[in-house]
């Protein structure tokens, strides 16, 4: 009987295993996402700068559409001086097959995951012509992680363009899936096509689920980035930022009423030249000219001034 017993809470103890270790499900009821996309301003042909907008994504309610059973994600869109939230669309999951759909408002539905594969698969998402060639989505690599005390299988996937008339394919697009979470570049990677998700600068920043905080991105210390749009241009001096000495010639000091995050050194143009987590900057190196100064602070303000580089 002891034997019987024994064995009893062995099965038990193992099943229990099992299904902690089995798929975890990404379309949940009060599961959400905050994305920090930073968009550039483009005015003709000619990029003036960019700006970060926090999408609050979430899921409420189910509901039928056309016969199949969906549940609503909405989303918060959440900019430096208002909040909107808005019907994104809805999603639905296939827990046998671990895939995911997801339904746009015009009720075109089509697959935004697909976790059930091995290294080297192709995943019919985002495959598809580009210019004068075509690209495809494929596993590069599966590892484990573990958040929220589970253990999800996480993929590395890449879209690789493979040109007409050119023999060597590309990598132009690197993600990284975890099972339950999603993408940490975008909710639905085929909503912003993957060969601009550079531009876009988009990133997963928290994950909560039944209003536990699951993921946070250590790359950042906030759930929520925004900053208001700009015209490099039209930059006017900002009292809350000091750079010293200005004019200067080697090392540039960036002084500020509170502690910042980032530093990014920009041309005229509004071009990303160098980026640092400390207060000064070495700008030897730099052509006589007029630069900027972007810095972000920890409360996510962005801070602009302007240097003038001149060699002695």
């Amino acid at each position: 009987m002891k034997k019987r017993t024994g064995l009893f809470f062995l099965l038990v103890f193992s099943m229990n295993g099992l299904h902690s270790q089995g798929y975890q499900k990404l379309v949940e009821t009060g599961n959400r996402w905050n994305y920090v996309y930073g968009f550039p301003m483009i005015l003709g042909l000619e990029e003036d700068g960019n700006y970060e907008v926090t999408y609050s994504f979430f899921l409420t309610n189910d509901t039928t559409i056309v016969d199949t059973k969906y549940v609503k994600l909405m989303c918060d869109v959440i900019t430096f001086d208002k909040t909107e939230t808005n019907y994104f669309g809805a999603l639905r999951e296939d827990t046998i097959n671990q895939r995911v759909f997801f339904l746009n408002p015009a009720n075109e539905e089509r697959l935004a995951y697909s976790f059930n594969h091995a290294v080297g698969d192709t995943i019919m998402v985002d495959s598809t012509s580009v210019h004068d060639g075509y690209f495809i989505r494929s596993v590069k690599a599966i590892d484990t992680v573990e958040y929220g005390g589970v253990q999800r299988k996480k993929m590395e996937v890449c879209n690789t363009v493979y040109l007409h008339g050119v023999g060597t394919p590309y990598d132009v697009f690197t993600d990284h899936w975890i099972e339950g979470i999603g993408s940490l570049k975008q909710l639905l990677a085929n909503i912003i096509y993957p060969y601009l998700s550079d531009i876009y600068k988009s990133t997963l920043l928290c994950f909560w689920h039944e209003g536990e905080q699951i993921y946070s991105n250590p790359v950042y210390d906030l759930c929520v980035y925004t900053s208001e749009p700009y015209n490099i241009e039209n930059i006017n001096s900002h009292e809350d930022i000091i750079l010293y000495p200005n004019p200067v010639s080697g090392l540039l000091h960036v002084s500020c009423n509170e502690p910042i995050r980032k530093i990014e050194l920009l041309d005229m143009e509004g071009s990303l030249l160098q980026a640092t987590s400390t207060n000064e900057l070495d700008v030897s190196k730099l052509a006589d000219d007029i630069y900027f100064i972007r810095a972000t602070t920890v409360s996510a303000r962005m801070l602009i001034e302007r240097f003038i580089k001149r060699t002695q």
